[in-house]
């Protein structure tokens, strides 16, 4: 189903809705496509690049649609945990996945380009806590730091990034 380019169903991923395809499964469920939703794909569009392009992580990008009076799709406030979802999501380059199936690139669905996504999970695996381990830290943590060496030196005694603060 997936990799013929439909929607296997659940809940539509922020940026999307729901449309009733006319479909009709074998167990009589009526089947959904996806189609973009405007409003939701340009919050979206505004976390990748304040990700990718302004060096800021899921719980500043959540600070910053919640002062500015963005919501999620329920209403609430957002919480850094659908941002980090959200930076992972295949979907929004116009891919749909289940499991090891991919279907297409489906120009329709695509909110982000390919080149974003992909910086965009350079940028999380640089940041992991995996590549820390590996001082591979190559991109920044803090990217507010009023020091210019901020959060890209390392102190000589413990080893620790060198903050503002430390």
């Amino acid at each position: 189903l997936v990799e013929e380019g439909h929607f296997k169903g659940g809940n539509a991923p922020y940026g999307y809705d729901l449309v009733k395809s006319g479909r009709i499964n074998k167990r009589k469920h009526e089947l959904y496509e996806l189609h973009i939703n405007e409003q939701e794909a340009a919050v979206v569009r505004l976390i990748f690049d304040k990700y990718v392009y302004e060096g800021y992580g899921a719980q500043r990008i959540t600070t910053y649609l919640n002062d500015n009076g963005y919501r999620a799709r329920s209403g609430k406030c957002w919480h850094p945990a659908s941002i980090r979802g959200m930076v992972q999501n295949l979907t929004y380059t116009g891919v749909l996945r289940c499991g090891e199936a991919r279907s297409e690139r489906i120009l329709e669905l695509q909110i982000i380009s390919e080149h974003q996504f992909e910086s965009a999970q350079r940028i999380r695996e640089g940041r992991s806590a995996k590549a820390a381990e590996e001082s591979e830290h190559h991109i920044p943590l803090n990217t507010r730091g009023q020091s210019l060496l901020s959060g890209n030196a390392y102190c000589g005694h413990c080893g620790a990034k060198l903050a503002l603060t430390t």
